[in-house]
Order: C-alpha cells, then sequence, then structure tokens
C-alpha cells in the first residue's frame, strides 16, 4: 500500500529481518529507508528538537490536531488541557494556529519538558466542535466531559 501511494516508488525501500522468539511467532521487523523520510524528520524535529512549526501544522491540519487530542487531551467539566511532551516553552505556534481558527487558549504550566495548553469550558467546546467530525465514533468518549473533580486522566472514561 504504501509503494501504491508513494509519489516516488522506486525511492522507497524496505528490508525485512526474521528471529526466532521465546514464543510460539518468530519476530518480524522492516527497515523503511526513503530520502523523503528525512524531510518529514526535519518537519517535525528541527535541529533534532522537537518542535511545534507552522510547517508541520499546515501539513497535519485539524485531523493533525484530533489525532493528539485523542492521545493526549483531557477535558472535565470545567476545563481542557492538550499536553505536548517534548515542546519547549517558546513553542506557542499551536495557540496561533487555534487562535486563527477562534480557539483562543493559555499555556499552563507543566514539568521541564512539557508544554501544556488549556481551555475554559467554552472555548473546549469550541475545539471539540472544530475536531468531532474527525473523530471515529469509537472515540467520542474522549470528547466527552469527565465530572469535575474526577482524578482520571481520560476524559470520559
Amino acid at each position: 500500500m504504501l509503494r501504491r501511494l508513494h509519489p516516488h516508488p522506486e525511492s522507497l525501500k524496505v528490508h525485512w529481518a526474521r528471529w526466532p522468539a521465546d514464543s510460539v511467532y518468530d519476530e518480524l521487523s522492516a527497515e523503511l529507508t526513503c530520502p523523503e523520510l528525512w524531510g518529514a524528520y526535519n518537519l517535525l524535529y528541527p535541529r533534532d528538537r522537537r518542535r511545534i512549526t507552522m510547517e508541520a501544522l499546515s501539513a497535519a491540519g485539524l485531523p493533525g490536531l484530533a489525532a493528539a487530542w485523542l492521545d493526549e487531551g483531557v477535558r472535565t467539566s470545567e476545563s481542557a488541557k492538550l499536553r505536548l511532551l517534548g515542546a519547549g516553552p517558546s513553542d506557542v505556534e499551536l495557540l496561533d494556529w487555534l487562535e486563527r481558527l477562534g480557539v483562543p487558549g493559555r499555556v499552563a504550566p507543566g514539568p521541564r519538558l512539557q508544554l501544556s495548553l488549556a481551555w475554559n469550558r467554552w472555548e473546549a467546546d469550541t475545539l471539540v466542535r472544530l475536531i468531532r467530525p474527525l473523530t471515529h465514533r469509537s472515540m467520542a468518549h474522549r470528547l466527552r466531559a469527565a465530572p469535575a473533580g474526577s482524578r482520571t486522566f481520560y476524559a470520559g472514561l
């Protein structure tokens, strides 16, 4: 499927390796190499540091935001928070991008290597309205608010 979707399938190389494991099945791995993969890496990790850049946001778009929310989003009845591991405090381009979409937010305090974006109840409703059409119905529980005071990390569980 990757060869069919890739713009230059002749540059896509796959090396398969199989070795015995302790279980009934063998371990199988694939190493994928392609010159375009360096472009994706440089987009997500400029100068070998994880950063949220406008180029990455424009490439991922709202589906990327929906995927990030499903992975790291937390919503209670009072607020919402999106954890972004590895991002630094100067990487607030995501906030600017979201403000242009009509979802203002703020940077919330977090541990040293963590940037958290926070929204109040009304801003979170706007954010959820943006990403709900891009979320599979089996993941709809991640968009609902957990009760206030709940200690659960995942919203809706």
